[in-house]
């Protein structure tokens, strides 16, 4: 099976492409749309990012195509109903990047809660604000989760770090029993069956 990588790609992805048994590697980040028409046209397998966008065109290039996988979140560059038609497989990860979206969420919250923009532009400046820049200390608030798909990866962050002293709010999403909650139940559970009485 041949495949193309037309956008660039992590060393570590490459490198398990490279030795996978019964795969020739194309990799050519950067082409441009004539030097795709060209490249798609004996690959079987196609790997892009946001970098490359599959057109109808394209499709009709790739005769031996059968998968195209994109290396990210959505598939707004891809042309499926293209791909439908010319019955190639497409298929994306949706779940790649929580826990970078997830830690970059948290990161923001402390720079809001410290005032960190705000601070560095003025330090910039040559002034020196610090009862301006005081901000508001995280330990002891409740985390609120508002998220689109993302919100249950918020919490598990912060329970990596338990020293910061805030705690996800559990109120907004209670289909999931918590862990703690959890173990207290089997642990009152097994208590019971103990103390019943057994027979004569």
């Amino acid at each position: 099976m041949r495949v193309l990588v037309s956008d660039k790609f992590p060393s570590e992805g490459l490198q398990v492409l490279e030795q996978a048994e019964g795969i020739e590697l194309d990799y050519q980040p950067g082409l441009t749309t004539e030097q795709l028409l060209g490249a798609v046209a004996e690959v079987d397998a196609l790997i892009v990012r946001s970098g490359t966008a599959i057109t109808e065109e394209i499709f009709q290039a790739a005769n031996k195509l059968q998968v195209i996988g994109r290396a990210g979140v959505g598939t707004r560059n891809l042309d499926l109903e293209a791909a439908n038609r010319k019955g190639v497989v497409v298929m994306h990860t949706p779940f790649g990047s929580t826990t970078t979206t997830a830690e970059h969420t948290i990161a923001m919250i402390f720079a809001l809660a410290r005032q960190i923009p705000a601070a560095s532009q003025s330090t910039k400046k040559g002034e020196w604000e610090s009862d301006r820049f005081l901000g508001i200390e995280v330990a002891g608030k409740t985390l609120g989760v508002l998220g689109a798909g993302l919100g249950p990866a918020h919490p598990r962050q912060r329970r990596r770090r338990p020293r910061s002293g805030a705690r996800p709010d559990r109120t907004a999403s209670r289909k999931r029993p918590s862990t703690r909650a959890s173990h207290r139940a089997r642990a009152l559970r097994l208590r019971a069956r103990r103390s019943a009485p057994t027979g004569p």
